[in-house]
């Protein structure tokens, strides 16, 4: 009996030709091996398979099949909270058009150079006029001259220049959470298709492996 914990020992100790025969048999072996599987099989030849037995290799394909199960539910809720994320965006954008805030703002920035000019400056996030901080800021700097000039202050110092603009700011935090949910499902669906090639290798071994009574 001999046992392999690698492929390159099953090359050496299984013969050629048999392996060469045995194409579906052998790339299963190395893609189960890959998964630090570990197989028995007999001296004889042809060899024969007593480890995993059909019975470990029936609870490795139903242990295989439930972390499948669990990664495709994580992936779910992840694309339903992107979705939602994106949804909102769409709603915050769409519900702009009916702001009379929104319109009182458009209306000094096609008409007022000096609001204008300090609009463009500050870079201030009109999608997130929604929000009732982000609202409060728009107002005063609509309403107020001087809250728009410190404010112009701010961005055109040495400091505020290094830094983002409030616009930037606020949707590169946007953004981090959307490539942090795309780089998360990424990972998940490669670990799913990792379980996924390792359940159709054992599925090839069972019609190797040797019934132990």
């Amino acid at each position: 009996m001999r046992v392999i914990g690698s492929f390159e020992e099953y090359e050496r100790v299984l013969p050629q030709d048999w392996r060469d025969s045995h194409a579906k048999i052998t790339e299963a072996s190395r893609v189960y091996l890959k998964h630090r599987g570990v197989l028995k099989v007999s001296d004889e030849n042809p060899p024969k398979l007593f480890y995993p037995s059909k019975q470990r290799i029936a609870e490795q394909i139903k242990e295989s099949q439930d972390k499948r199960k669990y990664l495709n539910n994580e992936v779910m809720i992840l694309k339903k909270n992107k979705n939602e994320h994106d949804t909102n965006t769409a709603v915050k954008t769409a519900k702009r058009f009916v702001d009379p805030l929104f319109w009182e703002h458009t209306f000094r920035n096609i008409s007022n150079k000096e609001y204008k000019h300090s609009f463009d400056t500050v870079d201030l996030p009109l999608s997130m006029m929604s929000d009732p901080k982000q609202r409060k800021i728009l107002r005063m700097f609509i309403k107020n001259p001087e809250y728009r000039e410190r404010l112009v202050e701010a961005r055109t110092s040495e400091l505020g220049k290094r830094r983002d603009s409030m616009r930037q700011s606020m949707e590169k935090t946007g953004d981090f959470r959307t490539d942090v949910i795309d780089n998360r499902v990424k990972k998940l669906m490669a670990e799913h298709d990792s379980y996924l090639e390792k359940e159709r290798a054992l599925e090839v071994l069972g019609g190797w492996t040797q019934t132990v009574m």
